[in-house]
């Protein structure tokens, strides 16, 4: 919501086509002057088709993009002794390589903006007993 109030043009990103739309109509109320609606772009970014969708979506609708804000993630919990290698990939797929193939991605067109990584934990593993 913070950037909508600064009158940023929004691009949003998730999974969940309804939850995008309640937070567009979100960021429309909070918005001070935003020339146009934030664009949607559903998209698993677990998946390098989907990473690449938003990126193109987006500078194709705006032209460019100025910063880059990351807040998916996800925690699994548990010890060395019970936390599946399974595990350990949801977390680091959702959490590092999503955001690195959004990276790659704009680092390869000619972003110039900032990158903000929103996650502040990856993987809790907590030794036995």
């Amino acid at each position: 919501m913070h950037f909508s109030r600064l009158g940023a043009t929004l691009s949003l990103t998730g999974r969940n086509l309804e939850n995008l739309k309640r937070t567009r109509e979100e960021c429309q109320l909070e918005s001070a002057g935003q020339k146009s609606p934030p664009l949607l772009v559903q998209a698993d970014l677990t998946r390098e088709a989907d990473a690449k969708k938003v990126v193109d979506n987006t500078i194709r609708e705006f032209g460019r993009l100025d910063i880059l804000v990351n807040n998916a993630g996800v925690l699994e919990m548990g010890t060395i002794e019970n936390t599946l290698l399974e595990q350990y990939d949801r977390v680091m797929n959702i959490n590092v390589r999503s955001v690195a193939r959004s990276i790659f991605k704009l680092i390869k067109t000619w972003f110039m903006g900032e990158i903000f990584q929103g996650v502040k934990f990856m993987l809790e593993l907590k030794p036995p007993g």
